[in-house]
């Protein structure tokens, strides 16, 4: 009866692990650059590019702001986007310092039925 059981078990594990192995996915890149530069850019899948100014009002104007980067986070979520990691990287130094914020996403690629 045990060894029915590991043997059910390891069936249902192998197919688990077989059908995550088959998933495709898309991949986002999106980098936030602070002040002095104000620029996120998106890269999408190794086939898209966009990049956009960032407009701050007054009181955004910190470079530690992460504000511009979460919130273009945020729509792509909405978009069905998942968030795998965040990270941040300091570039320059003294006065010249810049911060970058990266965040990566991945979305499940659907699947085109051919007729």
């Amino acid at each position: 009866m045990k060894t029915k059981q590991l043997i059910f078990t390891l069936a249902i594990l192998i197919s688990v692990v077989i059908s995550k192995a088959q998933e495709k996915y898309e991949f986002m890149v999106i980098e936030y650059v602070g002040p002095p530069i104000k620029v996120i850019s998106i890269s999408i899948d190794g086939v898209q590019f966009e990049a956009l100014d960032v407009v701050y009002t007054r009181f955004e104007k910190s470079g530690y702001n992460a504000n511009p980067l979460l919130a273009k986070v945020k729509e792509y979520q909405d978009q069905d986007w998942e968030v795998m990691n965040f990270a941040t990287q300091i570039g320059g130094g003294g006065a010249n310092t810049t911060e970058f914020f990266f965040a990566y996403l991945r979305k499940k690629k659907t699947e085109k039925k051919e007729n």
